[in-house]
């Protein structure tokens, strides 16, 4: 039989399009997590690298500075931007950075959304903005334990030789965060990395944060673990994770 092609249709029914678009939004409905979890790997690999280049800048420093850690930066109520010793003056320059003292920054400053050693991908734009007034404000998204030089029972220069840590591969050199201070502790640690939902990087147990250890190591380790009381108020040493650089550091 010969079908009369003036009598087929050109385009789709109705009906057909309609189950066109149900397939599309079931496929949407299981790929958009499947994206959603790619985009947080990859933040995860990239803030996880720029830790991996601080711990680089580290260990070269200490050459040049007699095994000496550099200091934390932070005064009281401002960074200390023109002192050499601290982490950020001191250490760009071995990974080929500009310090943040360079005027470079005074119009540049370190931003969200910047493919920088500086940033965290994972720090909402809105959130981080809050921080950058150069150069009263700078964001830090990486800051160093403000256990290892402030508050400390300090050598006469303030800071302290790495052989006097108790031990390096289990001691934060520097975690992530997101504020306008040089230094940070248990309290203001950001863990970006697990659930999105509101207020989940300040809260969530089960969200995680990457540290960078003094042996030069990074870890992603999770809310529950680095919130421990033990690490905040300095009771002990743990043989894996602490802030507390030497038994019965103090933090007054």
């Amino acid at each position: 039989m010969r079908i009369n092609r003036k009598q087929t249709q050109d385009g789709f029914t109705l009906i057909e399009l309609l189950v066109v678009i149900v397939i599309i939004s079931i496929l949407a409905a299981f790929l958009f997590p499947i994206f959603g979890s790619s985009r947080q790997r990859a933040k995860q690999t990239i803030s996880m690298n720029n830790l991996k280049q601080w711990g680089v800048a580290f260990n070269r420093s200490l050459g040049d500075n007699n095994g000496y850690l550099p200091s934390d930066g932070q005064g009281s109520t401002s960074i200390k931007l023109t002192d050499t010793t601290s982490w950020f003056n001191r250490l760009p320059p071995y990974i080929d950075e500009k310090p943040l003292s360079d005027p470079f920054y005074a119009t540049n400053p370190p931003m969200p959304g910047n493919r920088s050693v500086w940033i965290n991908p994972a720090v909402p734009n809105d959130d981080g903005m809050k921080y950058v007034k150069p150069p009263d404000k700078f964001l830090f998204c990486y800051a160093m334990n403000y256990f290892l030089y402030s508050g400390q029972e300090k050598t006469p220069d303030h800071t302290q030789p790495l052989s006097r840590i108790e031990s390096p591969s289990a001691t934060v050199f520097m975690a992530e965060k997101n504020d306008n201070f040089a230094n940070c502790n248990p309290k203001y640690i950001k863990a970006y990395f697990g659930s999105n939902a509101p207020g989940a990087a300040d809260t969530d147990k089960n969200n995680a944060a990457h540290f960078l250890f003094c042996d030069g190591h990074v870890e992603l380790i999770k809310r529950a673990v680095f919130s421990d009381p033990a690490a905040i108020n300095n009771i002990t040493i743990d043989p894996h994770f602490t802030f507390v650089p030497f038994y019965k550091a103090t933090s007054s």
